[in-house]
């Protein structure tokens, strides 16, 4: 309703529809995203905040350019010291990434990725217009086949930077080979129509393989 995501608007928007200080209205924003036990009163609870991850990048979209229907979502997975690792998804946009979704766990923490990336996938599922093109990019780190299946899920089209150990057949090919084959030295590239996990009965996806240094 404010058009903004700023404190001092909200806040002021708030009291007049709420007929309650402005300066009341405020800290409840600021003790908002707090847990239960840090906020005031008896009747307080904690905020799930993975339900907000698909009202925000609707409120996105509903602020995007009207004649651009794209959109570039980055997985990404950042490390902050030895302490924390924060899985995120971002709306890349004028050289920016704004965060959607995210999830943060410990540094060391043991077990696989999978959940948590499939998790805020399924959170934007359907947040985006269907007559969209929406590209879902990740590096070589997060490649796997499941996380391709996740993202086509969402009716994306995944653009994953692959490393050398991959197989992949193009057009017409019965059998998988490794795709070093197409891009034999660093700063070679090319363009292909192939398939890196459909089955011979699916149809074909295209690929764009760029090598530089070790990976493509």
């Amino acid at each position: 309703m404010t058009g903004s995501s700023g404190i001092d608007q909200i806040r002021a928007l708030l009291a007049q529809v709420l007929e309650q200080k402005e300066r009341s209205v405020f800290q409840r924003l600021r003790e908002w995203y707090l847990d239960a036990a840090h906020k005031r009163g008896d009747q307080r609870r904690d905020l799930e905040v993975s339900t907000c991850l698909g009202p925000l990048l609707r409120w996105i979209i509903l602020r995007w350019a009207a004649q651009e229907r794209r959109l570039a979502l980055a997985l990404d997975a950042s490390t902050l010291a030895d302490r924390w690792t924060v899985l995120s998804i971002s709306v890349l946009i004028r050289g920016c990434a704004i965060p959607v979704a995210w999830k943060v766990i410990g540094a060391h923490a043991k077990g696989s990725w999978r959940p948590y990336w499939e998790g805020l996938l399924e959170r934007l599922q359907g947040s985006v217009p269907a007559d969209w093109e929406v590209l879902g990019l990740a590096d070589r780190g997060l490649y796997a086949r499941w996380l391709y299946t996740a993202i086509v899920a969402c009716g994306w089209h995944p653009f994953l930077r692959i490393n050398l150990a991959v197989k992949a057949r193009a057009v017409g090919e019965e059998a998988f080979d490794w795709i070093s084959r197409w891009v034999p030295a660093p700063g070679t590239r090319v363009a292909r129509r192939g398939g890196v996990f459909c089955p011979a009965e699916e149809p074909t996806v295209l690929h764009v393989a760029d090598a530089v240094g070790s990976g493509l």
